[in-house]
């Protein structure tokens, strides 16, 4: 037993050394992964992120008016819905409701008012389909980052304890719980 006692000593004390000289004294909370909270906000944070910058329209999406067919679009639709007695101003109305109603379905977080207004104040960037849609493009994602950075700031105020769980649900639009420290995310019933 006596021969295995230097040896003890030298771990003993390479492991003394080792926090010596790190300058850090070693305890269990630096050990051990990041805690369970910080664990549960990351989670929230990431999730709202993904979900928020899964909506944004990048430059090099697809798009509904294309420069190159725009003419191609007007025609087809004069053509379908601007015949057997429909006035030109009854053509034009229908043009510009169904344009609106798909640029907003299309662009769901574009403001309808925000679009009227800004068309109003600066009709050059309504003048033509491409430049409208561009219009309701950036609508879109200007008010989708707004969402994202006011619930990333509610995921903060919930980890300062200044929400609860029910009311940072509510703030986020999604249910969810933490299993072990994992995100799970409810599907909303219907």
């Amino acid at each position: 037993m006596t021969r295995f006692l230097p040896l003890v000593f030298v771990f003993s004390l390479s492991a003394l050394v080792g926090c010596a000289s790190s300058g850090v004294k070693q305890t269990a909370a630096s050990n051990s992964q990041p805690d369970l909270k910080t664990t549960e906000v990351r989670a929230l944070e990431n999730k709202v992120s993904t979900l928020h910058d899964y909506s944004v329209v990048k430059d090099e999406d697809e798009r509904l008016f294309d420069p190159q067919s725009v003419d191609d679009y007007q025609t087809n639709f004069t053509a379908l819905n601007c015949k057997n007695g429909v006035s030109s101003q009854e053509c034009a109305q229908r043009w510009d409701q169904i344009i609106f109603s798909r640029l907003s379905s299309l662009y769901f977080a574009a403001d309808p008012v925000a679009v009227r207004k800004t068309c109003s104040n600066e009709p050059l960037l309504c003048y033509d389909l491409v430049s409208f849609e561009t219009l309701f493009r950036r609508l879109h994602n200007s008010s989708i980052e707004e969402s994202k950075r006011e619930k990333l700031l509610q995921i903060e105020a919930w980890s300062n304890g200044k929400l609860t769980d029910d009311e940072l649900k509510a703030a986020l639009h999604f249910d969810f719980h933490f299993d072990a420290g994992k995100l799970i995310v409810r599907v909303p019933s219907a």
